[in-house]
């Protein structure tokens, strides 16, 4: 028997790293059959769902994995071998793009995008019709409720953006973002008021249309003026 510690012959040498580099060449003979035939079936499962879908492979992942795409509406499943022998897993997916928006605006959790698994020798017709049936209706409900989000952060930043000019230009550009922090990318900006405090202003929060004034030691008459705005709006 071999021991870690014995001293193989330059034959033997030879002939334990010809052996290793046959099973090396199995292996990746054996991936790239496997892989092209999980190619070769999300072809075909693209073409049954319909002419919209085309097939991306998602590079060189261990599950070979290959994106079915709807180039009409940008929907996507990913398909893979998955973590079961002899089974297929699906999975819904957001595009790359939608995806780092929903991550930067912190818009990326809490909805169900699907995901089922379905015997991999099942022929292409039947795997795209429980796709259908199966992910196709929580992905498109998930994805839906994800891009709403994702629209109402962007049109709560513009709102954001105008209200942030306007008081900035009431104050005649006094108003600033603090020195070493950054307004949430979600929807939000905090402001400062360069003169400081003396004026009873600390900071503005805003949020689209929304303002919050910090005040700070108002005089008697400043706190008069204020509240009398703000009773006569109510």
């Amino acid at each position: 028997m071999y021991s870690p510690h014995q001293q193989l012959t330059p034959a033997e040498q030879a002939t334990r790293t010809a052996a290793y580099e046959q099973q090396r060449a199995t292996e990746a003979a054996e991936r790239l059959a496997r892989c092209a035939a999980t190619t070769t079936l999300a072809r075909q499962v693209a073409r049954a769902l319909g002419a919209d879908w085309s097939v991306t492979p998602r590079g060189d992942t261990w599950d070979l994995a290959h994106d079915l795409t709807n180039g009409a509406t940008g929907e996507t499943v990913t398909l893979g071998t998955g973590h079961q022998t002899g089974r297929l897993s699906l999975r819904g997916r957001m595009q790359p793009a939608e995806q780092d928006e929903l991550q930067r605006t912190g818009n990326h959790y809490g909805a169900d995008l699907g995901h089922i698994t379905v015997a991999a020798d099942r022929p292409a017709a039947a795997i795209a019709a429980e796709i259908t049936r199966r992910l196709l209706p929580t992905y498109r409900a998930g994805r839906a409720a994800l891009l709403a989000r994702l629209e109402a952060t962007h049109t709560t930043q513009e709102l954001t953006a105008a209200t942030v000019a306007r008081l900035s230009a009431a104050t005649g550009g006094d108003l600033r973002p603090a020195h070493n922090s950054r307004s949430d990318p979600r929807s939000s900006a905090v402001l400062y008021a360069s003169r400081g405090t003396s004026h009873g202003l600390r900071s503005v929060e805003i949020d689209g249309e929304r303002v919050t004034l910090n005040l700070h030691s108002l005089s008697a008459d400043t706190a008069a003026a204020v509240l009398a705005v703000l009773y006569q709006q109510r």
